[in-house]
């Protein structure tokens, strides 16, 4: 990552620095309780939203990958924190390309390619194909931890071979339900700003380094949850409510997220005063589900945009899934 860490090039390397670490079984910028957290990750039953648990069983697969095998600890503990909030319930996100230390011949590639994971996820990827998603997730991460040590060829090529093996179906399984190619399939970058690589912040990693991106506050400004309905309805789905309980867990355990707005939209089959109602009976049934859920009816405030903000634009009188939707933000 952006801090530089030891690397652990062979096992006898490895060895000589437990040797004169005092033979403590852990390099000494890793901590006993640190290395927990892999082990921790092990066991775990996850709950949530089948994509979090997806998510979690592949973070564990790279996180021991990492610890057992490959003895690079800091990303092992890394990654286990990942796993641990998904198991939770939590929707981590892909690694942040600025956190981590890529040549700047190979940045435009991440970005394009973080950029077309995003946009799926966002239209609903991890709702309907959740198991493809956290493939696409993880071996993304994996690409972009392997791309940083940049020496071990064959796994930086099988990361990547796997990531847009599960981008290219998710993109062939949402075009087939209608969203259009040319939103799926859109190769712009986002304008994304990155710090440029500084070498003179380079140092040897410790305890109170290490990353945690996986239990970072979720602020406002960054927050937002989407779930989707079934044609010509206001009932939530099961994947609607697992998506509400990630909400209301966050709310209560974050004080930065305590107001929320819930967005009613509809697609454009129907006339606009009928998607309008709709649309307003979506947020209504969220509301009541969120004060159900223990929320209180003071912190919730809706809203309906029927069919004038779409997701995807589409003609009138289109069934579009993506535009049958909720919205929750925070302020």
């Amino acid at each position: 990552m952006k801090i530089h860490r030891l690397r652990f090039v062979s096992l006898s390397l490895l060895l000589a620095i437990l040797s004169v670490a005092g033979c403590t079984g852990f390099p000494d910028h890793v901590t006993r309780n640190e290395v927990q957290e892999v082990e921790d990750l092990r066991v775990i039953q996850p709950v949530g939203s089948p994509f979090t648990q997806q998510l979690t069983y592949r973070y564990r697969e790279f996180s021991i990958r990492e610890h057992d095998i490959l003895f690079d600890y800091p990303d092992a503990v890394h990654f286990a924190r990942k796993g641990l909030a998904s198991a939770a319930g939590q929707n981590v996100l892909p690694e942040p390309i600025t956190d981590w230390d890529i040549d700047l011949r190979h940045l435009k590639k991440f970005i394009e390619a973080r950029s077309r994971l995003m946009r799926l996820l966002d239209i609903g990827a991890r709702e309907l194909h959740p198991n493809i998603s956290a493939k696409a997730q993880v071996s993304y991460d994996c690409w972009l931890e392997q791309q940083e040590e940049n020496w071990q060829e064959n796994d930086i090529q099988s990361c990547k071979r796997v990531f847009f093996e599960a981008l290219e179906k998710l993109e062939t399984a949402l075009a087939s339900e209608t969203i259009p190619s040319d939103v799926i399939g859109g190769r712009t970058p986002p304008k994304i700003p990155f710090e440029p690589i500084n070498p003179d912040r380079a140092q040897i990693i410790t305890a109170q380094d290490l990353p945690a991106t996986a239990s970072r506050p979720l602020t406002p400004s960054i927050t937002k949850y989407l779930a989707f309905f079934d044609f010509d309805s206001a009932t939530l789905s099961p994947g609607a409510r697992e998506v509400l309980r990630e909400v209301a867990k966050e709310v209560q355990n974050n004080p930065n997220l305590q107001n929320m707005t819930i967005i009613g939209h509809a697609d454009t089959s129907g006339s606009e005063q009928y998607n309008k109602n709709l649309a307003h009976n979506r947020a209504i049934n969220a509301e009541k589900e969120l004060i159900r859920m223990g929320l209180h009816e003071g912190q919730i405030r809706t809203k309906s945009l029927g069919e004038t903000s779409l997701l995807i634009p589409t003609r009138d009188n289109v069934r579009e899934p993506a535009n049958r939707r909720i919205e929750i933000i925070f302020e």
